[in-house]
């Protein structure tokens, strides 16, 4: 898959199942609720600012990436 051409979406789901690590285990790392993550990932809810940059500095990509 085109990493440049990734919803914000695509792009957590694919790094979580590339890492191999649930969405709880992500949500306790980041610190944030399950809930904002699922939200997220099902289109229910928008990533805020702060949760876009502690992803990208957890997998060492620009934010950008997490809010497009």
């Amino acid at each position: 898959s085109n990493a440049a051409s990734l919803t914000a979406r695509e792009l957590l789901e694919g790094l979580l199942e590339d890492n191999c690590i649930s969405q709880r285990e992500f949500g306790r790392e980041m610190d944030i609720p399950q809930s904002v993550i699922s939200d997220f990932l099902s289109g229910k809810r928008d990533l805020s600012k702060a949760n876009a940059l502690k992803f990208s500095k957890r997998f060492g990509l620009p934010v950008e990436k997490f809010l497009q």
